[in-house]
């Protein structure tokens, strides 16, 4: 188990610590300028040769990737209606089939093949994501450092360069999927917190409180999450009172520091992950950048077979590499403008489907709050977060095996 590990043994210790890692390289994959593919792609290749070997897991690789081959379908035909060759959500089971293996090669690199231990690991890695943050943005020549060995994109490069001093930044993933990530992570604190873990609630503070200068997506996490994290605890209402003063005197102490700060990147740090409170302060209203550009107010899809099988493109026909169609960047219009609304009920089903397969594996009900947050975060941006969904199909939800070691 993960969380009581013999602290005098020196190999359990770093068996613990390269679990971690490869967990680490799962949710956040790294691409080494002197390895020629990504952790993502050599995990689904050891989990491809494991589903080669393994007919049952093969099984259930062909039940979950099924349930999206009505979005392959009406991608074809909104590109045939369209007469256009953006091949966009309509490749979804092919990134699902990679990132089925790569959950497949986790779980055997990793041997979580229950529960409890993968979302020890999960929890583990995701608060080392957000003090490998905090570590980068106190001391940027460490993130160069780190940076250099690693291959990033063009757009990539971009956006650091554009957010230096302005907010936190981890490895192997963008703002909104790190916000995402981190989300998750809260849901699966909550929904997997015992008595016996309450360490996670340490985890919990830690990744919301340095999340929150990642990106501002972690309050949704935050809201779906607590009320469950609060009925599971089982602990009395003075003590709830007692953690929620503790949670808002930390967050109160931390934005004073960095509102009174003289370095102008911790001012930045604290307008970035306060801004709802600064705007609100200044003009009344919660108005802040990310609010307005959620507004979906004159985006919409104006003709009817638009509305029924999209315009067949995702990305700016003039600017494939650089812009999205019609400018926008909500999860929801731009699955409209690709394959109407047919392809968005079915992508939308595909991850009910998904869950309800989880809900009835684990038999708890609290799991489709992973599906309510993937309907509320299309709302924002396009997501996947199918390779975080599938494993709890797949491992067994006590310390039993479903999957037989390599």
């Amino acid at each position: 188990m993960i969380m009581k590990f013999n602290y005098y043994s020196s190999s359990a210790l770093l068996k613990l610590c390269i679990n971690i890692a490869l967990m680490f390289v799962f949710i956040y994959p790294l691409h080494f300028v002197f390895f020629p593919i990504s952790t993502r792609y050599i995990l689904a290749l050891i989990g491809l040769i494991c589903i080669i070997y393994d007919r049952r897991t093969f099984n259930k690789y062909l039940i979950g990737v099924a349930h999206f081959i009505p979005v392959l379908f009406f991608s074809i035909l909104t590109l045939v209606v369209n007469q256009t060759s953006d091949i966009g959500i309509g490749i979804t089971p092919i990134i699902y089939t990679l990132s089925f293996f790569s959950v497949i090669g986790v779980l055997k690199v990793t041997k979580a093949y229950n529960r409890r231990k993968f979302v020890d690991l999960f929890v583990a890695a995701v608060t080392l994501q957000m003090i490998i943050s905090l570590l980068f943005f106190v001391n940027p020549k460490i993130e160069e450092t780190v940076n250099a060995i690693l291959v990033t994109t063009d757009l990539a490069q971009q956006a650091l360069e554009d957010t230096e001093g302005i907010r936190m930044r981890g490895l192997g993933a963008a703002f909104f999927s790190s916000g995402v990530i981190n989300c998750i992570a809260l849901l699966l604190i909550s929904l997997c917190y015992t008595s016996s873990r309450k360490i996670y609630i340490i985890a919990y503070f830690i990744i919301f409180i340095i999340g929150i200068f990642v990106a501002r997506t972690i309050v949704i996490g935050l809201l779906l999450s607590i009320p469950l994290l609060i009925k599971k605890s089982k602990v009395s209402l003075r003590k709830i009172v007692v953690w929620c003063a503790a949670f808002v005197g930390a967050l109160i102490v931390i934005g004073s520091n960095l509102k009174n700060s003289d370095e102008q990147k911790y001012l930045n740090l604290f307008n970035f992950g306060f801004a709802i409170i600064n705007d609100y302060e200044s003009s009344k209203k919660f108005n802040t950048g990310d609010i307005d550009a959620l507004s979906y107010t004159g985006k919409l899809p104006l003709e009817i077979k638009t509305w029924i099988i999209g315009d067949g493109l995702l990305a700016d026909p003039v600017r494939p590499t650089t812009a999205y169609y019609k400018h926008v960047d909500q999860g929801y219009l731009r699955s409209l403008y690709y394959f109407g609304l047919l392809g968005t009920i079915s992508l939308l089903m595909g991850y009910f489907m998904e869950v309800r397969k989880v809900v009835k594996h684990n038999r708890n009900k609290w799991f489709y709050l992973l599906f309510l947050f993937y309907t509320i975060i299309m709302y924002k941006g396009l997501i996947d977060i199918f390779q975080f969904i599938i494993p709890f199909y797949l491992i067994h939800r006590d310390d039993s095996s479903m999957l037989r070691p390599i």
